[in-house]
């Protein structure tokens, strides 16, 4: 005889099923309390990145070189550096809880010591210290890897990215708000710490980010259960979007897969590019058409990073659906060439200048930045996926996560002045292709064509 299901039947007739449900709602409140700590973390570390950047503004000497001036933030990003593997690899040995939470009271520490700074020589040992303890994002992206299963990593990475995105504004809001209700007759500036405020704000947010961290995370080294499973009928039909296995090297004592290390060294590759049309992006856009400049103005060039903008968050949230038809790895490998060809057609923009056509000049920046934009973050979440899957059962997926942001870092403290002593040299020597103002592009383009041979080498099953 069956039995006739109504509307008070009980959908959940067993233990099993009553420990499935909890084990699912606990999953979701994990996630969503990851989410809020990488929220706070970010609004904080944008507070004190806008000290640093204020601090410089008062102390910057005119008589001296650039780089000189911004020792304090390079001294940050060197502490970044320095620090991403030891605690990336600590948290493979202690947990990702233990070393997150560490790393929050350090900045706790540090970013409120940041406030009493007076002289350069305070400021550069305690931006080097923020910088050590400033690695959360690389624990925050390996507790998303060992949390959502592959199918549901994409999304996650953009949410990561939006996040990212958002809170620096958030940051700016509440700074302009406490400014406004506690500077009321001098500004800061003229306060006997000017900093402290600001400081004191992004210590408070870290300190509840703590409190978060410490009462509702779980941690989720070693007690990840198998987040494959839901994903088992698809790789059994497709294998085309999983990873083979490869080789293993003893690396300083550490078992890393071949794939492992092309795919960390994607992360500099790719830094390399987009760093490279960034800062010389201004130059470019605005210098004199005879030294390979698009003769811009301020406003159109600042019109057009806005749009782009619009467009690269438009596409980035096309990216999970994308991922799902072709997969992280032939995403990460077949932007490379679009790039390359859009580093020629940056070249020939500077033709179009030349004619004096500034409407289809500004239509081509669109699309080069643009274009550049959205191939940077489709590639930036793919070689995060593809690193967690090569990490396997290894156990050391805290330590890939920290190489991968030490290269990138390194890549992003010497880029700037390399970039634009190449593209001064190129546009100032008055030597004939390609060492003219097209140098800065056919190096962009070479080095397009060597990710693409690069990641040729990362093989799928």
């Amino acid at each position: 005889m069956s039995t006739q299901l109504t509307e008070n039947t009980p959908l959940i007739v067993n233990e099993g099923g009553i420990r499935l449900l909890r084990v699912a709602e606990d999953h979701k409140r994990q996630v969503r309390v990851i989410y809020l700590i990488h929220f706070l973390s970010t609004i904080s570390t944008s507070i004190f990145a806008f000290t640093l950047d204020n601090f410089i503004r008062l102390n910057r000497d005119p008589n001296k070189e650039i780089g000189i001036n911004y020792r304090v933030q390079n001294f940050f990003i060197i502490g970044q550096i320095l620090l991403s593997i030891v605690w990336g690899f600590y948290s493979d040995k202690i947990g990702r809880k233990t070393v997150l939470n560490i790393c929050l009271l350090g900045s706790t520490l540090t970013t409120f010591l940041f406030g009493f700074s007076k002289s350069i020589g305070y400021a550069t040992f305690i931006s080097f210290l923020a910088g050590a303890f400033s690695c959360i994002y690389i624990i925050i992206k390996t507790m998303f890897g060992e949390s959502i299963n592959k199918s549901n990593r994409p999304l996650s990475f953009i949410y990561l990215i939006v996040i990212g995105s958002v809170a620096p504004i958030i940051g700016m809001l509440i700074l302009a708000i406490a400014f406004s209700l506690i500077y009321t007759s001098n500004p800061p500036d003229q306060a006997k710490f000017p900093f402290l405020i600001a400081c004191l704000i992004a210590s408070i947010i870290n300190i509840v980010t703590f409190i978060l961290s410490h009462l509702y995370l779980n941690e989720t080294l070693g007690n990840n259960v198998n987040l494959e499973e839901n994903d088992n009928a698809i790789s059994s039909t497709d294998n085309s979007n999983t990873l083979s296995e490869s080789e293993f090297y003893t690396i300083f004592g550490l078992s890393i897969s071949k794939d492992s290390i092309l795919i960390m060294t994607g992360f500099p590759l790719i830094a390399f590019i987009f760093s490279g049309f960034w800062n010389i992006f201004i130059y470019w856009s605005s210098n004199e058409v005879s030294k390979g400049g698009l003769n811009l103005k301020l406003d159109q060039v600042i019109n057009c990073l806005n749009v782009s903008s619009i467009i690269s968050l438009v596409a980035l949230l096309l990216y999970s659906s994308i991922n799902k038809r072709l997969g992280s790895l032939k995403l990460y490998r077949n932007f490379f060439l679009p790039t390359a060809v859009v580093s020629i057609i940056s070249s020939m923009t500077t033709l179009v200048a030349q004619a004096g056509n500034v409407p289809a000049v500004m239509t081509l920046l669109l699309f080069v930045f643009s274009a550049v934009e959205v191939f940077y973050y489709f590639q930036d979440i793919s070689l995060n996926l593809l690193l967690i899957e090569s990490s396997g059962s290894a156990g050391n997926l805290g330590t890939l996560f920290g190489v991968s942001n030490a290269l990138e870092k390194t890549f992003s403290l010497i880029l700037p002045s390399l970039f634009r002593s190449v593209y001064k040299f190129s546009t100032e020597s008055g030597l004939p292709f390609p060492f003219n103002y097209n140098l800065i592009w056919v190096i962009l383009t070479t080095t397009a064509v060597i990710g693409y041979w690069s990641s040729s080498k990362i093989k799928t099953k």
